[in-house]
Order: C-alpha cells, then sequence, then structure tokens
C-alpha cells in the first residue's frame, strides 16, 4: 500500500471516529444511533472506504468524502482550503530543521504565517454560503464523479466480500469544512452565535441530505472550522425505513433559512490577496495585514437587514429556525418586542414604523448598546444618517 493510499486510509478512520466519539459524548438520541455503528471497523477497503462488521453480523458499508465551504469556481468544485493547508505544512516540514539555528528561518517562517493569513482571509471574502451546499450537490450527484451513482457498484462489492446481501447496509461519512462564524442562529428555544465549524444544515443542503437518504442507511456529518482537523460537532442520521426527518429532529438538525447578504454571491468584494508587512522586535514578530476588501454600501446594508428582519420576525412567530448576518440580527433584536405582537404578516413597512416608534436618539443609543453587547465596532456615521431621513 502506497504511502498516500495509508494516509488517505488513516484519515478516514480519524474522521469516523471523531463522529462517532463526539456523539458517545454527547448522549441521548445521537449516543443511541451512534452506537449501532460500533464494530470491527477496516480502513482498508476500496468502495466503500470503511466497513464496519457489527456484533450481529451486520455489514456498514461507508463512503468518505469532504465538502467545503471556500471552493474553487471550476467544475469540482475543489477545496481551497484543503489545498492552503497541504502548501502551509509542505512549508512548515520544509522550515523546521532550521528554525531553531538559523534567523533567517525564523524570518521566513513569519512571512509564511503572514502570507497564509491572508490568503485565508481573502478565500473566506471569496465564499458564499451557497458554495457549501454547490460542494455537496457535486460530491453527491455530480453526472461524472457523484457518489449517489457509485452506491450499487458499492453494495456489489460489500455483497462479494461479505455475502448475504439482508445484512448490508450503505453510508456516508461527509466531512463537512466551514466557518460561519459571523451568524446568529435561532433554534426556538435560543439564540446563539456560531463559532467557526458549527454548521447549520441550510435549507439547500436539507435537502440534498434528505434527496441522499432515500439510496442510503446512514448519513455521518463532522462538522470542523475550514483549516483545522479539531471536530466541533456531529451528527448520525439514521435512514433506514424513511427515518430521515425524525432522526434530525431528535439532534436538532433542521432546515435553517439563511437571512442576509452573503447567501447567493460573496458578502464582500475583494479582487487580490492583501499586501503583508512583516515587522521584528527582538524575538517578536507582528504581521499587519492589508484589506483590499470593497465594503458594502451602508445605505444597501441597512434596506436589506429591515428586509430580512420581518422575513425572521415571521419565521420567529411560525417557530421555524433561520440564521441571520450581523446587521440582520441587530435590526431583529430593536424590533423583535414591538414587532411580535403586528398581526399577519411582518412586511418591510412594518419594520420601519417599528424602528420609527423607537425614535432616533433611543434608537441610536440601543444600536451602541448592541454593538457593545457583542463587541464589534460601533454603527457607523451612515447608520444615524439613515435614521435621521426616515424621521423626518
Amino acid at each position: 500500500m502506497s504511502d498516500n493510499k495509508s494516509s488517505q486510509n488513516a484519515h478516514e478512520e480519524r474522521v469516523f471516529n471523531d463522529v462517532i466519539q463526539l456523539s458517545l459524548a454527547s448522549g441521548g438520541y445521537k449516543k443511541k444511533a451512534a452506537t449501532k455503528l460500533r464494530g470491527i471497523l477496516r480502513s482498508d477497503e476500496e468502495r466503500p472506504d470503511l466497513v464496519i462488521r457489527g456484533g450481529n453480523g451486520s455489514i456498514i458499508g461507508l463512503e468518505h468524502f469532504r465538502i467545503d465551504h471556500h471552493i474553487k469556481r471550476g467544475r469540482s468544485a475543489s477545496s481551497k482550503s484543503a489545498e492552503l493547508m497541504a502548501n502551509m505544512n509542505a512549508q512548515r516540514e520544509r522550515l523546521k530543521p532550521a528554525l531553531n539555528r538559523s534567523d533567517e528561518a525564523l524570518d521566513e517562517a513569519a512571512e509564511v504565517v503572514a502570507s497564509f493569513i491572508s490568503k485565508e482571509v481573502y478565500q473566506h471574502h471569496a465564499a458564499c454560503c451557497d458554495d457549501l451546499s454547490r460542494s455537496l450537490s457535486i460530491r453527491l450527484f455530480d453526472k461524472r464523479s457523484g457518489h449517489a451513482l457509485k452506491l450499487l457498484d458499492y453494495r456489489k462489492n460489500l455483497i462479494e466480500r461479505y455475502g448475504d446481501d439482508r445484512n448490508i447496509e450503505l453510508g456516508y461519512l461527509i466531512e463537512v469544512h466551514s466557518d460561519f462564524h459571523s451568524l446568529f442562529l435561532h433554534t426556538g428555544s435560543k439564540v446563539v452565535r456560531l463559532q467557526s465549524g458549527h454548521c447549520p444544515l441550510f435549507g439547500d443542503i436539507f435537502t440534498l441530505l434528505q434527496k441522499a437518504s432515500a439510496e442510503v442507511d446512514w448519513i455521518l456529518i463532522g462538522f470542523y472550522p475550514c483549516l483545522t482537523d479539531q471536530i466541533v460537532d456531529a451528527a448520525v442520521i439514521d435512514c433506514r425505513n424513511d427515518l430521515f426527518n425524525k432522526s434530525c429532529r431528535r439532534q436538532g438538525l433542521y432546515s435553517t433559512a439563511y437571512l442576509g447578504l452573503g447567501k447567493f454571491e460573496p458578502y464582500y468584494i475583494q479582487k487580490r490577496e492583501g499586501e503583508t508587512t512583516v515587522k521584528q522586535d527582538g524575538d517578536n514578530y507582528t504581521i499587519l495585514l492589508e484589506n483590499p476588501a470593497e465594503f458594502i454600501d451602508p445605505i444597501t446594508l441597512f434596506r436589506n437587514a429591515i428586509s430580512e428582519a420581518g422575513r425572521a420576525l415571521n419565521l420567529k412567530k411560525a417557530g421555524k429556525p433561520f440564521t441571520t448576518t450581523l446587521s440582520v440580527q441587530m435590526i431583529f433584536e430593536l424590533v423583535w418586542m414591538r414587532g411580535s405582537k403586528v398581526p399577519g404578516i411582518v412586511s418591510e413597512s412594518d419594520i420601519e414604523s417599528l424602528l420609527l416608534e423607537v425614535g432616533p436618539n433611543e434608537l441610536y443609543s440601543r444600536l451602541r448598546a448592541f454593538c457593545d453587547r457583542y463587541q464589534i465596532s460601533d454603527p457607523s456615521e451612515h447608520a444615524r444618517d439613515w435614521i435621521n431621513e426616515q424621521s423626518l
């Protein structure tokens, strides 16, 4: 077996163990589902990648694949993050032998780190929410390489190796790398600000998984940040006997709306990587990073936030989950108490009226309090101008 294949096998086994161990530690339904996948694991298989031999004689084959939030625009939607990490690791291995002996190597390492940070920022600014669903769609259903087209071959291979088709089950092991750290997730009972790696099942993603569930018995998901292999969340979805929706619900997984800019196209417009400058002061290095991103016009941002805040109020009243961008969350929090009492469907004009009822000075004071609460920059003077214009 080649070193590359051996490394890939070890990686697939690690992702599986990550998902199972975190699910077992979570307790409840997730633990119960993960327990059904315990057995003797073989990671030296092909088509599918992993095989679990259960104590009851069952054979579960899992095909592993990775999907990404930061992808290239080509047909294959390959991972920018995986490529960046591979390059970074190669540079680290190249420099590591000389780091303790050479100041020049330390200087070069600082330059490498600076370049790495700049590239990651550029990648994040070039990504949108729908890039992740596109990555999943291609991995599952692409007419040339989609795994859904290979399931019959996977089952045939398992029958040839292990016999009795009645004891064979199939599934996907999906490794998800994403960064939605700027979003707020509303689950109905609480609101949480997402951390890097945490990823709701946005509408298109949920629909794709639901479609895939009709042809497999299990869908295992490990959620990771874009640039690390430290798992932050996991799901073990039982798809047998049409249990997909129930299994998701028992784990708090729902089709989740995305509200705000950045869903269909990048939130920022950035045409190149930022320039970097590394300054040394004794043993310390300071990295200065240019940000060449073009920021959204504040008035456009406010108009979108008002429109989407209306949708957020309607979803909230309907008890449905959703995520909000920072600007949408800000408007939502300003109007939620009054807005929840508006009969029927809340419109954009309703949101404007609710904001004006507060008064410009009080409204701006609340905006500042919101920014202090989440440790973000003060609302701009453009926001104050817009508020004053609406009050005329």
